[in-house]
């Protein structure tokens, strides 16, 4: 779960996404799932060798 604060309120009052907050989140997210992946890729490697 990944909890962000991504909302924008024009100056009518309408609340939208940010699309650039939401980017922003979502390549931080995207970007730690990937080394995390990574990692756990690298370690099967080490361990099956």
């Amino acid at each position: 779960m990944v909890i962000a604060n991504i909302m924008h309120e024009d100056e009518t009052g309408c609340v939208r996404h940010d699309p650039q907050k939401l980017a922003r989140v979502l390549l931080r997210w995207y970007g730690s799932t990937s080394k995390k992946n990574i990692m756990i890729k690298a370690h099967q490697a080490v361990s099956r060798a």
